[in-house]
């Protein structure tokens, strides 16, 4: 994980993530989608996902991992990822 704010950071790979945050953060995406889908039918506000981070460059890598981000594959192509 990232020491430094993003103004002092190289370039960020959410791929990078430790193993166990991308299957907690997969985990909490996982109920967040299951948890919106039942609110659709019975409150029409959409329930809020909020993860906290020790620093901004830390915080981009979860937003990237989890709202989705382009990875450029071996061929040269690019490949959208998202959690979800």
């Amino acid at each position: 994980m990232p020491k430094k704010g993003r103004g002092q950071g190289g370039v960020l790979d959410p791929l990078s993530l430790p193993p166990q945050l991308q299957s907690a953060l997969e985990a909490l995406y996982g109920h967040y989608k299951m948890t919106f889908e039942l609110w659709q039918s019975q409150i029409h506000v959409p329930p809020c996902f909020i993860v906290v981070c020790n620093n901004t460059s830390a915080s981009k890598l979860v937003y990237d991992f989890v709202s989705g981000f382009s990875e450029r594959m071996r061929t040269g192509r690019r490949h959208w990822r998202t959690a979800g």
